[in-house]
């Protein structure tokens, strides 16, 4: 491996896990509940508690946003075979 592929490697890898350590945030609350809230009360890690929340729930909203996006599926109002149309019949 040439420098830039180690440098591109290295950057990559502490930006992976940075990520992974920030949206563990949530399996933290939900596995130490009373150690996490003892924590934020004595103003342990209060910004590094706050970067990490923040980044998981922009996160998880978009992984939420894109599921939902991708099974919307557009309705008529009125299907082409119903035969009323904008509140009258339609001729046949």
């Amino acid at each position: 491996m040439n420098y830039s592929e180690v440098q591109s490697q290295n950057r990559y890898g502490k930006l992976s896990d940075e990520l992974a350590r920030h949206l563990g945030i949530a399996e933290t609350i939900l596995r130490a509940r009373q150690e996490f809230f003892a924590e934020i009360r004595d103003n342990i890690g209060l910004q590094e508690k706050i970067r990490a929340m923040l980044v998981s729930s922009i996160v998880f909203m978009a992984l939420y946003g894109a599921v939902i996006g991708s099974s919307h599926v557009t309705v008529h109002p009125y299907p082409p075979q119903c035969p009323i149309k904008r509140g009258r019949l339609s001729p046949r």
